[in-house]
């Protein structure tokens, strides 16, 4: 069973639990361990999305450099 892309009740990921409260180690730690990027919550907000609203840039900014190595490895 892989517990890291779970979701509560509320569509929420550890992931964008971590990004939701400026926990940029837990962030890395989850990234690194393939965590979904893609899991929004109910209403559609993703991790990058919530951390850049509450005002988080170093996780924006990691995140960003995720996706970037993620995109360029699929090709």
């Amino acid at each position: 069973v892989n517990f890291i892309d779970s979701v509560n009740e509320f569509s929420h990921s550890p992931l964008y639990l971590s990004a939701k409260k400026g926990h940029l180690s837990t962030c890395e730690l989850l990234l690194s361990y393939g965590a979904n990027t893609e899991i929004c919550d109910l209403n559609g907000v993703s991790p990058l999305a919530i951390a850049s609203y509450l005002g988080f840039p170093e996780i924006c900014k990691f995140y960003q450099q995720e996706l970037y190595v993620r995109f360029f490895k699929a090709y």
